[in-house]
C-alpha cells in the first residue's frame, strides 16, 4: 500500500463536514449565547425510551460539549491518516480506490452521524426536555446501518481468489 495515498474528498465528504461541523458549532454557539437563560439544573440521563431520568447543574452540559469536540477530532485525525486505516480486506491495486472510497465515505457518515446525535442531546438538556421515543432507535440504527452498509460493500471487494 503506499502510504501517500488517499482518497479526495467528495461532495459527500464535504456535506458531512458541514452537516457534523455545522451541528457541533450549532450547539455550541446555542449554549454559549444562552448560558443565562438555561436553567440551573438541567436533565444529565436519559433512559432507552427517552425520558430524563437523572438531573444535574448546568454545567454538567460542558461534559458531553468537550466529549463530542474531542471525538469529532479524534475521527478527524483518524480520516487524515489513511496508513493506519483498518481495511478488513487485502488492499490490491485493482481494489484499492474502491476500498478507500468505501471507508472515507463511512468515516465521514460515522463522523456527522455522531455529532448530530451528541448536539441533540445537547440540546434537548439545555432545553429540558425529553428525547424523542426514536431517538435511540434511530440513532442506532443509522451508526449501525452506516457500519453494515460499509462492511457488506468492502466485502464486496474482496480480491476474486479470496471470494
Amino acid at each position: 500500500m503506499n502510504k501517500a495515498w488517499k482518497p479526495k474528498n467528495t461532495w459527500f465528504d464535504w456535506l458531512s463536514v458541514l452537516l457534523g461541523l455545522g451541528a457541533l458549532l450549532g450547539v455550541t454557539l446555542y449554549a454559549a449565547f444562552r448560558w443565562s437563560a438555561i436553567p440551573e439544573k438541567i436533565p444529565t440521563h436519559f433512559n432507552a425510551a427517552g425520558e430524563i431520568d437523572a438531573f444535574g447543574g448546568k454545567e454538567a452540559l460542558l461534559v458531553p460539549l468537550v466529549i463530542a469536540w474531542v471525538l469529532y477530532g479524534l475521527l478527524s485525525l483518524v480520516e487524515a491518516i489513511p496508513a493506519v486505516w483498518n481495511t478488513g480486506v487485502e488492499v490490491t491495486p485493482e481494489n484499492r480506490e474502491a476500498v478507500f472510497r468505501i471507508i472515507k465515505t463511512m468515516q465521514s457518515l460515522l463522523k456527522a452521524e455522531i455529532a448530530m446525535w451528541f448536539s441533540y442531546l445537547i440540546l434537548c438538556s439545555a432545553l429540558c426536555r425529553g428525547l424523542s421515543a426514536f431517538a435511540l432507535p434511530l440513532g442506532l440504527f443509522l451508526i449501525f446501518g452506516t457500519l453494515l452498509w460499509s462492511l457488506f460493500r468492502l466485502y464486496r471487494t474482496r480480491p476474486a481468489h479470496k471470494k
